[in-house]
Formats: structure tokens, sequence, C-alpha cells
């Protein structure tokens, strides 16, 4: 899919040369990442946003916003804002003002990182709840997670 690349300009003008925000494709567009958390990004014609778990409701009741949908699954924190909402740059200022803004309360993603002993590192958002690993049992097929947010998978153990 394909990205507005006049949008895309107009975030990158709005933004200007701050050190701290990077491009990167994802999600078939463009990304804008404060300190490598996405802050602001563009797919199709639209405005994706992070404005956080809180803030959400608020968002939502602001002209052309929608909750962000990925494969049928709604991520609270995120909205959609539709081009047409974003024409007027006063608009599209106030959204990538409040992308910013949500980002900027997180730690930079390289200082997310939870683990384990034995464990592959993974980043954790910021507003999620580091937990201990899940506990396998001794059966001689399992299914285990090596933590609560990581799909489980099949271990084998020889007693």
């Amino acid at each position: 899919m394909a990205y507005d690349e006049g949008l895309t300009e107009r975030i990158r003008q709005r933004l200007g040369a701050d050190p701290d925000i990077a491009e990167k494709r994802m999600f078939g567009g463009i990304a804008f990442l404060h300190h490598g958390n996405m802050a602001v990004g563009v797919s199709g014609d639209d405005l994706m946003v992070r404005v956080g778990p809180e803030a959400t409701d608020e968002a939502l009741a602001r002209p052309g916003a929608r909750i962000f949908d990925m494969a049928g699954r709604p991520m609270r924190g995120w909205v959609v804002v539709t081009g047409s909402a974003v024409a007027e740059d006063e608009a599209l200022g106030e959204w990538i003002d409040e992308g910013t803004r949500s980002r900027r309360a997180c730690r930079p993603s390289e200082d997310r990182v939870a683990a384990s002993p034995g464990s592959i590192a993974r980043p954790v958002p910021c507003h999620a709840a580091i937990r201990p690993p899940k506990a396998c049992s001794a059966a001689s097929t399992v299914a285990c997670s090596d933590s609560a947010s990581a799909p489980a998978r099949e271990r084998r153990f020889t007693p």
C-alpha cells in the first residue's frame, strides 16, 4: 500500500530537524519515531497517531478519528485520522504534537528491555507491566511461554 507523500512531507516540515526523530517504513507506510517509539505515521491517506491508552476516548471524539485496528484487533492508545481531517496545517500540528507528547512520556526503546536469565531480551511497551516468566511443568511435552506476552511454543523435556 502506498502512502500520501504530501502528508508525509508536511509532517517532516512540522517536526523539523529534531535529532530525536527518525523515519522508518512500517505498516505499508512510513512512521516517525521518537527515540525508537512511534509517535505518528502515514498509511495510505491517513495519519496514525499514538495517543496513549488514557487519552484514547478523548482522541476518538475529535473529527475524523477512529480506533487503529490492525488485522481486526483494535489497538487502544492508537488512532487513525482521515486525511481530510488533517488537511489544515493547524489540525495536523495538533495531532503531531499529541503523538510526540505521548512518546516523550516513555523511556527510549533501547532502554525498555525485559529479560529473564537465559532468555532473549525483547522490547517491552512503556505502558506494559513487566511480568516474570511463566513456569513450565515437568511433563514430557508442554506448551510453555517465556513471558506472559510471548506466544506459547512446544518444548520437550527429557526426564
